[in-house]
This record gives structure tokens, sequence and C-alpha cells, in this order.
């Protein structure tokens, strides 16, 4: 079973600021960036379960983050959080990355840190990337992941979707403000 600390509730529902931010996720890829502690990876997990939901055995999912700690951490949450909403059927085969969900969606978590693990992640098709923390991004990892979009390939009628979190004043905070902060409405 897997624990959390005991202050750390898992949602059952989105709270009003990860409302207001999912309701674009059928319209428009996501850029969430903003201060710590404002819900911004589970906002992130929210919609990786929709997705799947939503798309049942065409989903495929990549989740990113730098560091195999940091992806420890979400994947455990996720894991979580889809057991919730699908049942205890739901599986995640840590040492492939992998999580398997009973409409035969899967989410696949890796780290962008250096062509090792870019190469693990690259040849596949997506139809959804999400990159969390990606404000603490090296130069390298931001790379990576962008060339990893051109992965996101769904089936014809469906649209691909990316969803990217980044808290202030990391590494690749300048390449956010340019790149998805600036470029916005």
């Amino acid at each position: 079973m897997t624990m959390f600390a005991p202050t750390e509730a898992l949602p059952l529902a989105p709270s009003p600021f990860q409302a207001r931010v999912l309701k674009y996720r059928r319209k428009a890829n996501i850029f969430n960036g903003g201060g710590r502690g404002s819900g911004k990876t589970v906002s992130l997990i929210l919609d990786v379960i929709d997705h799947v939901n939503t798309l049942g055995p065409i989903a495929s999912v990549l989740i990113l983050r730098e560091s195999w700690a940091g992806l420890s951490e979400i994947s455990t949450k996720m894991l979580a959080m889809a057991r919730i909403a699908f049942g205890p059927t739901v599986s995640l085969n840590k040492g492939s990355g992998v999580m398997s969900l009973p409409n035969g969606g899967n989410v696949y978590f890796r780290n962008v840190l250096d062509d090792t693990s870019f190469a693990s992640a690259q040849g596949r098709t997506y139809t959804m990337i999400g990159a969390d923390e990606f404000g603490n991004f090296p130069a390298p990892a931001v790379s990576f992941t962008i060339r990893l979009f051109s992965n996101l390939r769904p089936p014809k009628g469906i649209r691909p979707h990316i969803h990217i979190t980044a808290n202030p004043f990391g590494r690749a905070h300048t390449y956010c403000i340019k790149n998805f902060i600036n470029k916005s409405e």
C-alpha cells in the first residue's frame, strides 16, 4: 500500500485553482507556472487521468521529470490517484516505468537528463506528454523534452496534448518566460 505523509491527502476533486487550469485541457495545451504548493502537479495528474479515461486503449502518455527521485514521487502519487479513479487493478512497474490501466491506457515515466534517458522515450507514439517541474530542467533536458514533442502522433481526429508545470526561478525560468508566458494571450 502506498503511504503518504499524514498532512498530505489525496484529492478526490480538483481545487478551484486546479479546476480553472483543467478547463482548458480539451481545447489547448497547458503551461501551468507559478509558486510552490499551488497544486500544479496534482492538476497534471488529474489531466492525465482524464486523458486516459477519455481515450481508453488509445491513450499513451509520457510523463517527464529531470530526476529518478522526482519520477518516483509523481509515479507513486499518480498510481494512488489512478486507483481511486479506476480501481485496484491499476498497476505500476517501477522497473520499466509503465503504469497500466484497466481500460488499456498506459502512462510511461521517464527522466530526460541525458542521451540515454532520451533514447528510452524516443521512437514511441504518444497522445499526451506531461513535463513536471519543467522550470528546473537543465538546458539539455529542455532540448530533449522539446524534441520529444515530435512523438505526439495520436490517431486522426484526436488532438495531441501537452501539459507542463514549472515553478519560477529554476534553471529553465528564462526559457519558460520566452516560450510560454510571453507567447500566451
